[in-house]
């Protein structure tokens, strides 16, 4: 797959973001559900979330704000092809290990706007390749509105993401990492 060409964003000024976890409160989407609803509530309307995965709980699924589209899980070529069509990746867990959607973010060419949690920072230089932030509803309101009002350059942060997804995680890379480790126990 040559990903050197995506280009993310719209001719318009509306923004689409991607979200990929199981629909849960260690996940955090209640915490975004919150804080597109402030949106909403404020008249932001040009930015949408569209959520893929499955609904572990039920209650984050009920009254959605229109700004947040559950999909439910889906495909990996379905995934996929919701990550090119995005303009940013957000991931708002409590808690992580080294999350594959945000490499598979990057490999898409997307900003990543994710918690400070588990390895997180050791994957995103802040304001690089996206930003990082605090599990709350305040902070991820705070990141929502900046997209939303252009605060970031989004393109700028893809294309850092993209380049460090080359240099450190694509297959070739991790590949060589790991016979270099296997070598060194062995």
């Amino acid at each position: 797959m040559n990903n050197e060409n995506i280009v993310h964003k719209n001719s318009n000024d509306d923004f689409i973001g991607i979200a990929v976890g199981t629909i849960s409160y260690r996940k955090g989407y209640d915490l975004l559900k919150a804080a597109l609803w402030r949106l909403c509530n404020n008249g932001v309307l040009n930015l949408k979330v569209f959520c893929v995965g499955d609904i572990l709980d039920n209650t984050i699924a009920e009254n959605v704000p229109p700004n947040m589209v559950l999909m439910g899980g889906i495909t990996n070529n379905q995934i996929y092809e919701k990550l090119v069509l995005a303009d940013f990746f957000i991931l708002c867990s409590r808690d992580e290990g080294l999350p594959l959607s945000i490499l598979e973010a990057m490999q898409c060419k997307l900003p990543i706007f994710a918690t400070s949690v588990g390895s997180i920072p050791d994957i995103i230089t802040p304001d690089e390749e996206g930003v990082l932030f605090n599990p709350n509803e305040e902070e991820i309101y705070m990141i929502l509105s900046n997209i939303a009002a252009h605060n970031f350059d989004l393109l700028k942060m893809g294309e850092n993401s993209f380049r460090k997804y080359k240099q450190c995680y694509s297959l070739d890379i991790m590949l060589t990492q790991y016979v270099r480790i296997i070598k060194e126990v062995v």
